[in-house]
């Protein structure tokens, strides 16, 4: 996962917090059970009432992704202004010391994604497509589930409609927030595909995608 990057408010206490990678493919069990609460240092998502999809946002801190759009950069969340749990902007970030330092410059983190077809679309084209089609069954890699009319029929480009879940496949299972629990799961591959044919319907379409490769990123605080 790379060295932890320093960072910390400069000219104030002058203690560096190190900047944790996320845990990768290896440390996924320790994700298991946590809400969003738990995984995103920036403050975006609560337990219960927030309404969002957090299925790609958990991926994206697991694995340091960011594209398109960030939890960052959906800052100020909706939560009341005296809420000091939460980050109420970029700015407040930046003061509360999340930011590297690389020879005395700032460099605020980089956000995780947040939306699923942002992180499906990202991927190159030859390194993505229907899951029973992947050469490699026991590869690692992204999982994927919409609907039909929600994916091109070449399986290159994915829509932005809420029927879409996506998590992280290795050793037989996937990864992935479970939305109503608030918490991450690890399903089974059998498991997965027929709660989504349940909740999406009979005919939802699987999708595999190569995890990017991302060593030079840092979506997460320690």
């Amino acid at each position: 996962m790379g060295s932890p990057t320093t960072h910390g408010t400069i000219g104030k206490s002058g203690v560096g917090v190190a900047c944790v990678p996320g845990a990768g493919v290896a440390g996924l069990k320790g994700y298991v059970g946590k809400s969003v609460e738990s995984f995103c240092p920036f403050g975006f998502g609560r337990i219960g009432n927030d309404g969002e999809n957090h299925c790609a946002h958990f991926v994206s801190h697991a694995l340091n992704i960011h594209v398109g759009t960030l939890c960052t950069g959906l800052l100020p969340w909706k939560v009341g202004v005296n809420d000091q749990k939460f980050r109420r902007s970029a700015s407040g970030n930046r003061a509360a010391g999340m930011f590297a330092t690389d020879e005395g410059r700032l460099s605020d983190f980089k956000g995780a994604t947040v939306r699923v077809n942002d992180l499906y679309n990202s991927i190159d084209p030859e390194e993505k497509g229907d899951w029973n089609k992947r050469l490699d069954l026991a590869a690692d890699c992204l999982m994927f589930v919409t609907t039909p009319k929600n994916v091109s029929e070449d399986r290159v480009t994915m829509g932005g409609s809420k029927l879409k879940h996506v998590g992280i496949h290795t050793g037989g299972l996937i990864y992935n927030y479970g939305n109503r629990k608030d918490a991450v799961v690890d399903d089974l591959v059998e498991v997965f595909i027929k709660k989504f044919q349940h909740e999406y319907g009979s005919s939802s379409i699987f999708l595999w995608a190569k995890i990017p490769d991302t060593k030079g990123f840092c979506v997460h605080a320690g």
